[in-house]
Formats: C-alpha cells, sequence, structure tokens
C-alpha cells in the first residue's frame, strides 16, 4: 500500500467517523509503525484534538513497546498535553504513566517517579481506582528495583535521593577511573 493510498484511506476513514458524530476516534493495533504514522499526520490536518490526542497516544504506546523510550516520551507529552486540554482523565493516566516508565528506563529516576506520583495524585482526586492500582504498581517497582540493588532509603528517598540511589549502586561502581559525572541524566 503506497503512502498516497493510506493516507487517503485514513483521511476518508476520519472523515466519514466525524460527519457520523463521532466524539472520539482510536488508533489502535497499528503494527506498522510508518502507517501508524501516516495516520497520526491525517489526524493532525483534520484538527479534532481528540482524534490527534488518541493518534498520538497510540504512536507513543507503539514506541513504549518498542523500547524506544524517548520517542514514547515525547509523543506521550503531546497526548498528555491534548488530554489536560480536553479533559480526558483517562488518557491523561495513562500518558503519565508510561511517561514515567519510559523516563525510569531512560535513567531518569527522579523524573519517572514524579510522573507517577503525579499520576498517583490525579487518579486519587478523580475516583480513578483502574489507573490508581496500576499507578502504584508502578511506584512499589521502581522502589523494589532500587532495593533489589542495595538501596537502604527506596521507600523515603525523595526524587533527588532516588535518583543519587540509582546512579551510586547500578553506574558508579562501573567507572573507569578517572571518570568526570558532571550532572546526572535528567
Amino acid at each position: 500500500l503506497s503512502d498516497a493510498r493510506a493516507r487517503a484511506a485514513f483521511r476518508e476513514q476520519i472523515d466519514g467517523l466525524l460527519e457520523g458524530g463521532a466524539d472520539l476516534i482510536v488508533l489502535e493495533t497499528f503494527s506498522d509503525l510508518e502507517q501508524l504514522l501516516l495516520a497520526v499526520d491525517e489526524a493532525r490536518a483534520l484538527g479534532p484534538k481528540s482524534v490527534l490526542m488518541s493518534a498520538l497516544f497510540q504512536r507513543g504506546s507503539l514506541h513504549y513497546w518498542r523500547s524506544e523510550y524517548a520517542a514514547a516520551e515525547a509523543r506521550l507529552a503531546e497526548a498528555f498535553a491534548l488530554a489536560t486540554e480536553t479533559g480526558d482523565g483517562f488518557t491523561a493516566l495513562m500518558t503519565l504513566m508510561l511517561t514515567g516508565i519510559s523516563q525510569v528506563n531512560l535513567g531518569r529516576v527522579a523524573e519517572g517517579r514524579k510522573n507517577l506520583l503525579e499520576g498517583v495524585a490525579l487518579a486519587r482526586r478523580n475516583g480513578e481506582s483502574f489507573w490508581l492500582v496500576r499507578l502504584l504498581g508502578q511506584v512499589a517497582w521502581l522502589h523494589r528495583e532500587l532495593r533489589t540493588r542495595g538501596s537502604t532509603h527506596a521507600e523515603e528517598a525523595g526524587l533527588g535521593a532516588l535518583q543519587l540511589a540509582l546512579f551510586e549502586e547500578v553506574a558508579e561502581t562501573n567507572l573507569v577511573q578517572p571518570t568526570y559525572i558532571v550532572d546526572y541524566p535528567v
């Protein structure tokens, strides 16, 4: 299927759904990233924020599951902004969770933990038990990973302390002397 034909098909489908009064269009189950990117482009061109939000979330999720964490973080940040703007709490919580896990996998533990805890607070505030359980599970996973690496202060640690602990317990012992660390990956 050529790019032009795929774009035309996506445009026709999105137009038909919007004309039919769809409030939300979900782009999912794409196994071909290039086709998903084409669908995102068409969603952007057509303008509805809910369509774009869904497309960005799906694209970010696909990057996440492919362990392309930097790309996932970028798309999920866009999806989170649109979810916040449109009041879609469900998508906002999904994006906070996947963004947080992506950041942890990129070595930015404190930033990832902050997003996970922001999601926990948002889920509690909105009575969203479905995502609350999942977000708490991810926070517990992070603390468990730190304890596995010998951290003695995983539970009470602040953001900076968690980042320092993970660095000291994972990277520092593997450094070749002399090594100058001028900043942590933030």
